[in-house]
């Protein structure tokens, strides 16, 4: 219970922190790369020695080490109030091994059920091709991670000037004081 516990403040402090941060108006690009990064690392290194504990008999840290590398580099989107690219890597998470999957076949050729019973019976041509496309899955969750761990940055500038150019707004306005309706002009620049 305490490692749940530690683990979750782990993940809420640079949350806690962009909030601080995004509440003042501007967006640190720092701030942005920061999430990004040890959004990812921390999570991904709280996964590791989680399994490292857990003599790897739980699932526990590999699913935290997978979450760390699909959800983590988006941090720094998600503070600038974009998604990054974590459909991408979340598409690519599950449908790499499901492919793979299907590629081997049924997976037992046992009549009991046994898992690894159609090992001997895999032809080598699945099996080569099911490692390559978990191989390029691996490696295209990886590219869009650094992609957006590397463009966290510029996320944050433009929704900064995208916030700071000149704006005009025409809004209505009621004086209850009067009854009178009307519109009033906003400037903001």
């Amino acid at each position: 219970m305490l490692r749940a516990v530690t683990f979750a403040l782990l993940l809420m402090w640079p949350i806690g922190v962009a909030q601080a941060q995004k509440d003042t108006g501007r967006l640190s690009e720092t701030t942005a790369l920061s999430l990004s990064l040890f959004g990812t690392l921390g999570a991904a290194t709280v996964g590791f020695l989680w399994w490292q504990m857990e003599q790897q008999s739980s699932p526990t840290g590999a699913v935290l080490i997978a979450g760390a590398a699909i959800v983590g580099p988006s941090f720094g989107h998600f503070y600038a109030g974009r998604t990054g690219g974590v459909w991408v890597r979340l598409g690519v998470g599950v449908g790499a091994p499901l492919l793979a999957r299907a590629v081997l076949g049924s997976g037992s050729s046992g009549a009991d059920g046994c898992l690894g019973c159609f090992l001997p019976d895999l032809n080598l041509g699945a099996v080569i091709a099911a490692g390559v496309i978990l191989a390029a899955g691996g490696a295209a969750i990886v590219v869009s991670a650094v992609h957006d761990i590397g463009t966290a940055p510029r996320a944050a500038r433009e929704r900064n000037e995208s916030r700071s150019a000149a704006r005009v707004r025409i809004l209505p306005s009621y004086a209850p004081s009067t009854h009178a309706v009307g519109l009033k002009v906003r400037v903001t620049f």
